[in-house]
C-alpha cells in the first residue's frame, strides 16, 4: 500500500518537485566542497523529515532517481555522498515518529498486546529528539568524511 501512494505521489510530481527545489537550491551555491556540504545538507535533513511522516523504505525508492539525476547533471556532485546522505536521512528520519518506519509499529502494536499502549505523541516526544540528534551526529560524520576529508 505505502508503495502505491509513493508511486500516486509520484504521478502527482511531487517526487520531482522535490528533486527540483534541491536542484535549484544547490545551483546557487558556487562549485566545490561548499555545493557538495549544501548537497549533503539539504539531502540529509529533507529524507530525515520525510521519513518521519512517510514510511522510510517506500520514499527511499522514490528518491533514489532524484538522487541519481543529482549526481548526472552539471553540478558536479559524486554519488556516493548523495547516496549516503540519503541512507542516514531516511534511516534516521524514520525514528522520528510511530509511523516513520515498519519497525516501530510493529514495536508499538507488541507492546500494546502486552499492555503497554504508546500513543503517537508518546512516541513522538522521545523518538523525534533522537532523531534529530542522530541525524545532527550523521550530518558531521557526512561533512567530515565527504567534504574535508573526502575519500571516495
Amino acid at each position: 500500500g505505502l508503495f502505491v501512494l509513493m508511486h500516486g505521489l509520484d504521478l502527482l510530481g511531487l517526487i520531482d518537485f522535490i528533486g527540483d527545489q534541491i536542484y535549484s537550491i544547490i545551483i546557487k551555491v558556487p562549485p566545490g566542497d561548499s555545493r557538495l556540504a549544501v548537497a549533503i545538507l539539504l539531502i540529509i535533513w529533507v529524507s530525515a523529515f520525510a521519513s518521519a511522516f512517510i514510511d522510510n523504505i517506500p520514499y527511499t525508492t522514490a528518491m533514489v532517481p532524484v538522487i541519481v539525476s543529482l549526481a548526472e547533471s552539471d553540478l558536479g556532485l559524486p554519488l556516493a555522498p548523495l547516496t549516503w546522505a540519503l541512507c542516514f536521512g531516511t534511516c534516521f528520519g524514520g525514528n522520528g515518529t510511530l509511523i516513520g518506519a515498519s519497525a516501530n509499529v510493529v514495536a508499538v502494536g507488541l507492546c500494546e498486546q502486552q499492555g503497554y499502549p504508546i500513543s503517537f505523541v508518546r512516541f513522538f516526544k522521545i523518538g523525534f529528539p533522537c532523531m534529530v540528534i542522530s541525524v545532527t551526529v550523521a550530518t558531521v560524520y557526512m561533512l567530515i568524511t565527504h567534504v574535508l576529508i573526502p575519500w571516495y
